[in-house]
């Protein structure tokens, strides 16, 4: 219990004072750590901060090298892993044994892309596998959502997917999924910046509707770490919770309310 609490109650922290740039890594956990080399430029560290499956480890650097240690954070192996590391604009830091999280991708979709122009996803219906369902996932609250269903290509009349976009950096996957091997697979993520605003909680106190700024998805989780309640919107009714604490991942964040 203590440990679910311990998750979702770290939040991505910002660091205003600095203009910076981000890398991001996507892998899986294979049981072995990562070590980035840390420039330093003018006695200054060049990262500002990492966060692995958006849990923020440290914001403090006085060394040119750090390790992350995966063994202390009770990932499973095969575990999916987004490493970001913020840092100056002008160096960028370096993990020199990437390998270490080589990601488990079994194949790729090529016209799988994010077209600017509309703000939407696009893919081509023949690039898919006859036999196979596919699925669109969303990279949130530390972990891969599917949210949307492409289902089989012979029955495909769309290509295309407008998602809900969250503040920040947004990764998106095509998840393959064999009927006769009964195994998944997926593509390499896309990264998308789409430049919205950051949603917040209007009223983090109340008896039935708890706002939102604009519309996010959402999962409500009670003290225990037992989800309550999930979906998308500019509101939801809380009214029939027991009165008490909770938390709410929403945007790209975790935050709590008081059921009053």
């Amino acid at each position: 219990m203590k440990k679910i609490l311990a998750i979702i109650t770290l939040s991505l922290l910002s660091i205003g004072a600095f203009s910076q740039s981000d890398l991001v890594f996507e892998g899986n956990y294979w049981g072995k750590n990562i070590y980035i080399f840390n420039p330093f430029v003018n006695g200054q560290s060049s990262i500002l901060r990492i966060t692995v499956n958006n849990v923020v480890l440290d914001t403090v650097f006085n060394s040119n090298s750090y390790v992350v240690d995966f063994s202390k954070m009770g990932f499973s192996i095969g575990q999916s892993l987004i490493v970001s590391i913020a840092h100056l604009p002008n160096t960028e830091p370096m993990i020199t044994n990437l390998d270490a999280i080589a990601p488990n991708k079994d194949f790729s979709i090529e016209s799988f892309k994010y077209n600017k122009k509309d703000n939407m996803l696009a893919w081509s219906i023949r690039d898919l596998e006859k036999g196979k369902i596919y699925d669109i996932e969303q990279f949130i609250w530390g972990r891969w959502i599917k949210v949307k269903e492409i289902g089989l290509p012979d029955t495909l009349t769309t290509s295309t997917y407008a998602p809900l976009y969250h503040f920040g950096l947004n990764l998106f996957r095509i998840k393959q999924f064999d009927q006769k091997l009964k195994n998944s697979s997926y593509t390499k993520s896309i990264k998308v910046r789409p430049g919205t605003k950051e949603i917040m909680i209007v009223n983090p106190k109340t008896t039935k509707i708890l706002e939102f700024t604009d519309n996010t998805m959402f999962e409500i989780v009670d003290s225990k770490g037992k989800v309550m309640k999930t979906g998308k919107g500019k509101d939801v009714n809380i009214e029939a919770f027991p009165k008490g604490d909770y938390w709410i991942n929403y945007d790209n964040k975790t935050e709590g309310f008081i059921k009053k």
